[in-house]
């Protein structure tokens, strides 16, 4: 529709839209000068991550907010400072996005996979310990993201499924939740994401700390892998 390819100008009301709680009042911009080497498009993966995290509405409006609220000095426009720029976001969701970004405009729903929320988690590090555009995380801030996301795992419905011998009441949903996809995902993305939590969770597991849930996961996520033409029906 050409209406979803115009610039929109998103009004000081929509940061208040979701009266549930204070999460736009909440959400504080970050020094220009911890952001000003970055591209737009690691911003919006940021703003996303947020929304989602957040449970919030991840439509492009939302996002468009978002961005602002976060990096003002990069999504205002022009003219109009005081408002977010939409287009800005809008083409980095739409054009340069897509190995991060699953979702589209007819239900106007966007979520992270699996690569997305770990570049965000990666770019949030480097923005707030101010390494800069340039700097790569260290090692630590690695290995704990790479725990985090594999004891996420452990609380999706498919490995409680997997844990309690349920197997046969695992689904295409189960799985996609486990991958941080929606079932519109593409087999491509669905399973390169499957290949980077296995490959996380075999780097945790020699940490005794973690060795039960890494090898639970492990065996989860192999058990999808040899059944992957029947749970993706």
């Amino acid at each position: 529709m050409l209406h979803d390819l115009l610039p929109q100008v998103i009004d000081k009301e929509t940061l208040l839209r979701d009266s549930g709680n204070n999460f736009w009042e909440n959400l504080q911009p970050y020094k220009p000068e911890q952001y000003v080497g970055e591209r737009l498009d690691p911003l919006v993966i940021v703003a996303l991550f947020k929304l989602y995290d957040s449970q919030k509405s991840t439509s492009m409006e939302s996002i468009a907010v978002t961005a602002f609220k976060l990096f003002p000095d990069k999504f205002s426009m022009t003219q109009f400072p005081e408002y977010p720029d939409y287009m800005r976001v809008f083409t980095a969701v739409r054009m340069h996005l897509k190995k991060y970004v699953e979702g589209n405009m007819t239900k106007n729903s966007f979520i992270l996979n699996g690569k997305g929320r770990i570049e965000a988690e990666e770019i949030l590090q480097r923005i707030e310990s101010g390494t800069g555009s340039s700097g790569k995380p260290k090692q630590e801030f690695k290995r704990k993201k790479n725990t985090k996301l594999i004891l996420a795992v452990t609380k999706t419905d498919g490995f409680k499924k997997f844990k309690e011998k349920n197997l046969g009441k695992i689904n295409k949903f189960d799985v996609c939740e486990t991958l941080h996809c929606t079932t519109e995902a593409s087999d491509e993305h669905l399973r390169s994401n499957l290949a980077t939590l296995q490959q996380m969770a075999n780097q945790i597991a020699p940490n005794l700390s973690y060795k039960k849930e890494a090898e639970a996961v492990l065996e989860y996520l192999a058990y999808a892998d040899e059944n992957w033409t029947r749970l993706m029906k």
